[in-house]
């Protein structure tokens, strides 16, 4: 049961956590989620966004705290949207080439923190976390992924990731695959 519930936790994560290198971006919140181009809207694994004209992420259930720089350091739930359980709140440190590089999560039945790594080309590889359930418990992933599939505008739309989870209960591996579905402004 804990490892299905870290499970949903480092997938709803990922969509938190893609950076790039790259100078196009529209906006710092579109390169945070490695979003190219007019991005209307982003849906992964049916969690979705919403970016205005300027690229800033204007999903309303979300309230989002920014660094003098702009780039979102925090998302919380706003709680006019509060389902129950389905609160959270995530908070990110990014590196000198602006990638996430550190992220912490919380939630009504849990927290996690952890590092990210990324390829030459900016693109997420690599998540590492930690974290501890709410009667203590402690608990260790590493989720590596890889791109399948792109969209004409340089967007990955198919990712494929093996996680492996270790606690107190013991190891218990996985794989699966994000899609995203990108809608661009016309």
């Amino acid at each position: 049961m804990k490892t299905t519930k870290v499970l949903a936790i480092m997938a709803l994560a990922t969509i938190m956590l893609t950076g790039c290198s790259k100078e196009f971006y529209l906006s710092s919140d579109l390169r945070l989620r490695d979003l190219y181009g007019d991005v209307e809207k982003v849906t992964l694994n049916y969690e979705t966004e919403l970016f205005d004209e300027n690229g800033l992420n204007v999903t309303p259930r979300m309230v989002i705290d920014r660094d003098e720089q702009n780039r979102i350091i925090k998302f919380e739930c706003d709680p006019q949207y509060d389902a129950g359980d389905a609160w959270f709140s995530e908070e990110f440190e990014y590196d000198a080439d602006g990638n996430v590089s550190v992220y912490n999560k919380n939630t009504y039945f849990n927290f996690s923190g952890g590092h990210c790594y990324y390829d030459k080309d900016g693109h997420l590889t690599k998540m590492i976390a930690e974290g501890c359930w709410e009667d203590g418990g402690e608990w260790s992933a590493v989720t590596e992924f890889s791109i399948i599939e792109s969209d004409e505008h340089g967007n990955w739309t198919k990712r494929k990731w093996h996680k492996v989870v270790e606690s107190a209960e013991g190891t218990d591996e996985s794989n699966g695959e994000d899609v995203r579905e990108i809608v661009y402004r016309k």
